[in-house]
């Protein structure tokens, strides 16, 4: 206890220190960013379960201790200072769907330190959550508790590939829940650990702001593909010069596939042709911040029903509101199952997978019965 006192009483002293003598020396905010980081990169990653965090101030009680949401809630009140509200309360899968429609916090698809990665599935569909203490390069170093059921922290900090985070098991990534910004130069102070702070860059950032444009995945392109029947020869459609061949690639002037084509092939083709599509949907979800998986599942359900049924569609109106919880979606997603008021089994299977895409990951053709 004595230590931590006089730990935090050298960083105070350290920072005023700093504050007093960087007019005379000059210093840029940057240098002042890096010398408080620098120290700040020093701080444990091991949780303190003693710490009040986890006991008498945790809202999950003493029935949830060891449990993911118990500790994930516990580890950001200890490291961050944060106490998270109602939307964090329940079950860890509800925890992505809560925030999103509250817009408490920003959130994305890519890991960043002091953020809460989420997945959905797992036993019961509870889902599980874990706290991202540090990203380094391609590795995602992350502290969780309950991951196999009743394990209870066991004090290893976890690292895996960010690759690896999107399927663990019978869980599926979710993303990742923003509870600090720490990427651009604008100074601001936040906690890093209870009694220690240290000056850290925020960024100004709003689910409204610009987002990049998106592009789609491989799995997306191999689940349309799914979909559409391949030709490895040209086919005539309305004249020669609407022959097409692969899955529906109509032959543009200039273009020669005589001796026929790969499916291989066939997919590049295909992804070329929804490229019209994806700069569509980037129109249209401009400034909302969207999963890999979210994205794939609109171009998806736009390339089939055309970019003028997804802007006038429910769907996007709750992507676009932050309303997504998974009954929501994929009631707006089967609502495009029908022609002259008749539910066709054919649409209605492909919306069906078009949901599991974006709220599950699942870009398995699974054809559910009705």
């Amino acid at each position: 206890m004595k230590k931590n006192i006089f730990r935090t009483i050298h960083i105070v002293i350290m920072v005023v220190g700093i504050l007093n003598f960087c007019p005379l020396l000059n210093l840029s905010d940057d240098l002042f960013i890096v010398t408080i980081k620098a120290y700040a990169a020093t701080i444990s990653n091991t949780p303190n379960l003693s710490s009040s965090s986890y006991g008498s101030q945790n809202i999950f009680g003493e029935n949830y201790k060891g449990r993911g949401t118990w500790f994930c809630w516990g580890r950001v009140s200890e490291k961050l200072n944060i106490k998270l509200s109602s939307e964090f309360w329940g079950h860890a899968s509800s925890w992505w769907d809560n925030n999103a429609k509250s817009k408490k916090y920003n959130y994305g698809n890519e890991p960043r330190a002091n953020s809460i990665a989420v997945w959905g599935g797992g036993n019961g569909n509870y889902g599980h959550v874990a706290f991202v203490e540090k990203v380094e390069g391609n590795t995602v170093y992350f502290n969780e508790a309950n991951l196999d059921r009743y394990r209870a922290y066991d004090g290893a900090l976890e690292s895996l590939p960010k690759d690896k985070m999107i399927k663990r098991g019978t869980l599926y990534l979710k993303g990742y829940i923003y509870l600090t910004n720490n990427t651009t130069t604008t100074s601001s102070y936040s906690k890093v650990n209870a009694g220690q702070t240290v000056l850290t860059t925020t960024k100004n950032y709003s689910k409204n702001s610009t987002a990049k444009s998106m592009q789609v995945s491989d799995n997306l392109v191999n689940f349309i593909a799914q979909y559409e029947w391949f030709s490895s020869k040209p086919y005539s459609g309305f004249g020669e010069q609407h022959a097409t061949i692969g899955y529906g690639h109509v032959i543009r002037s200039g273009e020669n596939f005589s001796n026929g084509i790969t499916r291989q092939k066939g997919k590049e083709l295909l992804k070329e042709d929804l490229q019209r599509t994806v700069n569509e949907v980037n129109r249209l979800v401009s400034g909302v911040h969207l999963t890999q998986q979210q994205f794939d599942a609109l171009v998806s359900f736009a390339f089939n029903c055309g970019s003028g049924g997804l802007s006038s569609s429910t769907l996007l109106k709750d992507v676009k509101s932050g309303n997504i919880t998974s009954n929501k979606i994929k009631g707006d997603f089967q609502a495009w199952s029908y022609s002259n008021k008749t539910r066709l089994l054919g649409l209605w299977r492909r919306r069906t997978d078009e949901w599991q895409i974006f709220s599950h990951g699942d870009y398995k053709r699974n054809y559910p019965l009705w």
